[in-house]
Formats: C-alpha cells, sequence, structure tokens
C-alpha cells in the first residue's frame, strides 16, 4: 500500500477530496470549513495520503506546533475501507516523518477504542487522564510519542 506525502506537491489531492473523505469517516456533513482546514494543512504542515485510484480512501495531517513538536491533527480512513491496514499504513509513514526529523508526535483521541491500541502500537503514551478538548462533554485522552 503505498502512502503519499503529498505535502510536496499540494496540488496532488484537492482539499475538497480530503474534506469529502474526512465527512464520510466521521459522518458529518461536509462543510466549507473542512476543506479550508485541508487546505491549510497541505500549505502549512505534512498531508499523507492513501488512494484508491485518484480518490483518498486514507488520509492523515500534521501540524507544527511548537519547536521539534507536531500534532497529528486527524487521521481518517474511508468507512468502507476501514480495517485494511490503511489506518496503519498511514501512522507507520507519520511516524516514520517524525523519526527522520527528530520531532515530539502529540495527538488527542477518545479515550475508549481500537483507535488507543494502534496508536500504543506505534509507541504512543497516554499523558494523564482524558479531558474534554473539542467539546465540553466529550473527553479526549492526550498521548505522545518520542522519536526513536
Amino acid at each position: 500500500m503505498k502512502v503519499e506525502q503529498s505535502s510536496d506537491d499540494p496540488t496532488t489531492v484537492p482539499a475538497e477530496d480530503l474534506a469529502q473523505l474526512e465527512s464520510l469517516a466521521y459522518g458529518v456533513p461536509y462543510s466549507e470549513w473542512q476543506r479550508w482546514f485541508w487546505e491549510f494543512g497541505k500549505s502549512y504542515g505534512r498531508v499523507f495520503v492513501v488512494r484508491s485510484g485518484v480518490r483518498p480512501i486514507g488520509a492523515a495531517m500534521l501540524l507544527p506546533t511548537m519547536a521539534q513538536t507536531v500534532y497529528l491533527e486527524t487521521m481518517v480512513v474511508h468507512p468502507k475501507r476501514q480495517r485494511r491496514g490503511i489506518g496503519s499504513a498511514l501512522l507507520a509513514k507519520v511516524v516514520s516523518y517524525a523519526d527522520t526529523h527528530q520531532v515530539i508526535l502529540e495527538l488527542h483521541c477518545l479515550p475508549k477504542g481500537k483507535a488507543i491500541r494502534l496508536y500504543e502500537h506505534f509507541g504512543f503514551k497516554k499523558q494523564g487522564e482524558p479531558t474534554p478538548r473539542y467539546h465540553p462533554d466529550v473527553r479526549y485522552q492526550h498521548m505522545v510519542r518520542s522519536p526513536s
């Protein structure tokens, strides 16, 4: 499975396609804000993409936060393509990027479910207890991975 780093050429994957993928994966309506955010990520961070033909079926966005730290802002896989190794392939590329550049990876995710186990498998460690982040009623687990 090939994982591309679209940040090398931000025109290769339209932000609209990435926003539509995110809408499908999270079950939320498509919005112009999502399109803009993916455009921002392609311009100022790193976006990694797995495709089926020309359409993205998986994507991950890294954004710089501080010196030597990047934030895994989002990682999405098309709902019909989940549980086939796409998320693992994306995360392996993200971890490789972080190790090559000797940067710390940070993320927030829901505290229960398969994502925690996947992140732990790739060397992420839980930091503290889950806390509200994006919505006051939903708690997220902060996780960190140091470069190897």
